[in-house]
């Protein structure tokens, strides 16, 4: 039977320590919860990223989706494919794909303009840099060695007009 006075010679209140002692059951089913949740793993969340590579003159040149098994550059812009920096990033992105075969590169070309470039793979943020870096490098030179440089006006494309030879 238990005693009706505590240790310090007080008179036992039952109610409360019943009341007591169903708190900490509870307290202690949630922390077993919590513990449970922080050992089950987590879905894979395939949050996506969107960088915007400009020329120096600020016009947008491409869109860089980004998550962590995937970058793709799509051009914003028409970026011709017959210049040196495109045989550059061609070799760049081969170059990748030869260290590591679990990286799958792809270049979308139509009518000699690149269309988009994919890279798949684990994207780590080191090599994230890197392409970031690669990417922006090549299309902004993409530009220039077309014979239009990015800092100089780009013609209306609705203008019919011929400038005139003197």
């Amino acid at each position: 039977m238990p005693s009706e006075h505590s240790k310090n010679g007080n008179p036992v209140d039952w109610q409360t320590t019943a009341k007591l002692y169903d708190r900490l059951r509870r307290l202690h089913l949630e922390i077993a919860n919590v513990y449970a949740e922080l050992a089950t793993p987590k879905p894979f969340q395939n949050a996506e990223k969107v960088v915007s590579i400009n020329s120096k003159s600020g016009k947008l040149l491409a869109n860089l989706s980004i998550t962590d098994r995937k970058l793709r550059a799509e051009a914003a812009t028409r970026l011709p494919i017959d210049n040196a920096p495109y045989t550059w990033l061609k070799g760049y992105l081969k170059s990748l794909t030869d260290k590591d075969e679990k990286i799958l590169c792809r270049l979308g070309e139509k009518e000699n303009i690149l269309e988009y470039a994919e890279v798949e793979g684990n994207i780590t943020p080191a090599l994230l840099r890197k392409l970031e870096s690669a990417f922006r490098w090549t299309f902004n030179r993409m530009i220039v060695d077309n014979g239009t440089p990015t800092d100089a006006p780009q013609p209306d494309a609705k203008s019919d007009t011929v400038p005139r030879q003197t």
